[in-house]
């Protein structure tokens, strides 16, 4: 009978450990990013088109800045895993100026981005996260106002969404970020707002193709 009942406690743990296991690989939904030929390879270029970037410095008594285009370029470097990783080591902002300047409330002003490479992290929940080096940081100078004041901005994290279809049925990825930048004092002319609201909204490209998400 105690051998009975050993082998009974065996059979539902071996049975137990089976159900776990089932359950932790049904978990795993694989971030697939692809393009009309089929699962991008790794590694491979790729690139975020930015179509809406407005900083806005009006809660710390500023004004905004506001580039309609630029892009990120780098490699996607995991394709197909629950987290898929890229690094982008080239950024531009463009606007419409003289020159492509962005626009601003002080007239003309670029856009530099600094600390890279910036790493991203695609999650299969649709999130982003952008690190940089230290930390993600651009600066932007005023070239229409007197002497050309330089202001520069960073965050620990940038963090966004991102859009995918189902499994089958895969979307264009757009990404839209919504973060707060804080001042960097030793960098920035007395007159910069201490801080600053970023809206960004981008695609992406690679190879010239579209490219889109399934989970």
């Amino acid at each position: 009978m105690r051998r009975l009942r050993i082998a009974v406690l065996g059979l539902l743990a071996v049975c137990a450990l089976g159900s776990a296991l089932a359950a932790s690989a049904s978990a795993f939904v694989p971030l697939i990013f692809r393009t009309r030929i089929g699962p991008l390879p790794i590694p491979t270029g790729l690139t975020e088109v930015i179509e809406i970037w407005i900083f806005g410095t009006a809660k710390s008594g500023g004004g905004s800045v506001n580039c309609s285009g630029g892009s990120m370029a780098g490699t996607l470097e995991s394709n197909g895993a629950a987290k898929d990783k890229a690094v982008f080591d080239e950024v531009a902002f463009d606007g419409t100026g003289i020159g492509d300047a962005c626009e601003s409330s002080m007239g003309p002003a670029t856009v530099t981005a600094s600390n890279l490479p910036w790493p991203n992290e695609f999650t299969n929940k649709k999130a982003l996260k952008i690190k940089g080096t230290k930390k993600v940081a651009f600066t932007v100078t005023y070239i229409g106002a007197e002497g050309e004041p330089k202001c520069t901005y960073e965050a620990g994290t940038v963090k966004g969404t991102f859009t995918a279809g189902a499994a089958g049925h895969p979307e264009p990825v757009t990404i839209t970020t919504n973060q707060t930048f804080k001042r960097n004092k030793k960098l920035s002319a007395k007159s910069c707002a201490s801080e600053g609201q970023l809206e960004a909204t981008a695609s992406a490209t690679s190879g010239g193709e579209t490219v889109e998400a399934e989970l």
